[in-house]
């Protein structure tokens, strides 16, 4: 019944958070070419640890599909990333009472507005290769609640870049 109910949580948790991915690249590029990668930031507005989920996230990803971390390597994975919170309070909950009889009926309702504050995670990740040629272009936002956990920034961050990556390399 634990089990269960964590579960549930869990579900909970994660459909209160979205993911939504783009992706364009270039068809003339041979991807079987590309077998490691270095990174570079064009600003770090966002903090070290969300730098090194998505970072870790994609080196976890992309040596699923056997390209490596190179420091030193000539093909770059450039990463924009953006990050802001946003307020929304398109959520009501309404209380009504009401009665009646034959055909005739009173009601009192009243609304409740809901206020949540979201974070919003944009990541803008294109891949040059050894020519310094933009090749594939992908973008991840991610919108979770503000004051989501450590391990649901974690996971949500992992399973965004799961999606961003699911049809890497592209097939011709």
């Amino acid at each position: 019944m634990k089990n269960l109910a964590l579960t549930f949580i869990g579900f909970l948790i994660f459909s209160c958070s979205t993911q939504t991915v783009s992706v364009d690249y270039d068809r003339n590029q041979d991807f079987s070419q590309l077998k490691d990668f270095r990174y570079e930031f064009v600003e770090k507005s966002m903090s070290e640890l969300d730098i090194n989920r998505i970072q870790n996230a994609i080196n976890q990803e992309l040596g699923t599909k056997g390209m490596a971390f190179n420091e030193n390597s000539a093909v770059k994975i450039k990463i924009v990333p953006e990050e802001y919170i946003s307020e929304t309070r398109d959520s009501n909950v309404g209380i009504g009472v009401g009665g009646g009889n034959y055909g005739f009926g009173t009601s009192v309702g009243m609304s409740i507005p809901i206020n949540s504050e979201k974070l919003n995670q944009q990541y803008l990740v294109s891949i040059f290769n050894a020519e310094n040629q933009l090749v594939w272009d992908g973008r991840l936002d991610i919108q979770m609640p503000a004051n989501a956990s450590p391990s649901t920034v974690d996971a949500n961050v992992l399973k965004g870049v799961q999606k961003l990556f699911r049809k890497y390399p592209p097939v011709k």
